[in-house]
């Protein structure tokens, strides 16, 4: 859930998903209900789908950063893949 405290509207980025050595997010937005400006006080949804590439644990985070930069915002995730 992403909940805008800030007391005033805030402008999102899309989310994104920083990957260690270049190599491709198992990460993926499934669904995105914010807004792309957020009104004060307004709760919001973004959910995250899984598909990894290989069998084992994978950590990774989705970042959520308002459009000035000013407000940052990092989820850890982590998930295990099988064969």
């Amino acid at each position: 859930m992403v909940t805008n405290n800030s007391g005033a509207p805030l402008t999102l980025d899309p989310p994104s998903f920083p990957s260690a050595g270049g190599s491709l997010s198992p990460w993926s937005v499934s669904q995105n209900q914010c807004p792309a400006t957020l009104p004060t006080g307004y709760v919001c949804t973004i959910s995250v789908a899984f598909t990894p590439t290989i069998q084992n644990f994978v950590s990774g985070a989705i970042v959520l950063m308002s459009h000035d930069k000013k407000y940052t915002s990092v989820v850890q995730l982590g998930g295990t893949g099988y064969n």
